[in-house]
């Protein structure tokens, strides 16, 4: 699994991408739309979702077609 600093760079590397809190963990959103956190805790810690699926699911439409014609 990767340490919090790599999936920080992950999370920053896509466009619009935007680092938050919840509390006192960080999380990542795209146009106000949360798409990575880090869980609490009791729920294990760690990551909870899968950084690229997520920003690509939350991310508009358009921002997400020209991500992908880019890759």
């Amino acid at each position: 699994m990767a340490d919090w600093e790599t999936v920080r760079e992950i999370a920053l590397s896509f466009p619009e991408a935007e680092e938050d809190t919840a509390g006192s963990r960080p999380t990542f959103r795209v146009r106000g739309k949360l798409f990575a956190w880090m869980a609490r805790e009791r729920d294990g810690g760690g990551l909870a979702v899968r950084v690229e699926d997520a920003w690509l699911i939350q991310a508009p439409k358009r921002l997400a077609a020209e991500f992908l014609a880019g890759s």
